[in-house]
């Protein structure tokens, strides 16, 4: 139902613009048959802000991230966005059972309807929106950086911006 409530959205939104503007050669060319006017606009990143060598080890950011993160030991995987319907989140329960002693931080405020609850797990750390000052000194402590999208058409043509987020701050990505 939210799928094809989606789609006459989106159909209508078409339908009254004059210019569309989309993140992403895919979703250009997906959206070019259905509407005249598409154009590409390629996500960009702050390359130095989410550089390791930007890190101040005594600032502010550092000691509210390592107090966000305290306790937590082990395997830190983790994911910063928006924690919405795109995310695969019986995919995180079942990671998170799969290997109890890693631990999985999502940074981002929830937007999920009210009969979608997160998965609670142990290992499961749910940080909430956090401001953007201190994303980098949180993916500075993963060690991997995850995009757990689920496989559809909401997310066939995604082009994450965090992922170059990610690959600034030099993280290895599971997508």
């Amino acid at each position: 139902h939210r799928l094809a409530l989606w789609k006459t959205r989106e159909l209508a939104l078409l339908h009254q613009a004059a210019l569309v503007l989309v993140a992403g050669p895919a979703l250009s060319r997906a959206l070019g048959r259905r509407h005249g006017h598409v154009a590409s606009v390629f996500n960009a990143v702050d390359a130095e802000h989410f550089s390791p060598r930007a890190l101040e080890p005594h600032g502010s950011e550092a000691h509210e991230a390592e107090r966000l993160l305290a306790g937590i030991d082990g395997p830190l995987l983790g994911y910063c966005g928006s924690i919405d319907e795109r995310l695969d989140l019986g995919l995180l329960a079942q990671l998170a059972d799969a290997r109890p002693h890693w631990h999985i931080v999502l940074v981002g405020p929830a937007q999920l309807p009210a009969d979608v609850p997160l998965p609670q797990r142990r290992n499961l750390h749910w940080l909430g929106a956090q401001p953007y000052s201190l994303l980098p000194y949180l993916l500075a402590r993963l060690d991997v950086a995850l995009l757990p999208y689920v496989q559809g058409p909401r997310t066939a043509l995604a082009n994450p911006p965090q992922l170059l987020e990610y690959l600034a701050a030099r993280k290895p990505v599971v997508s």
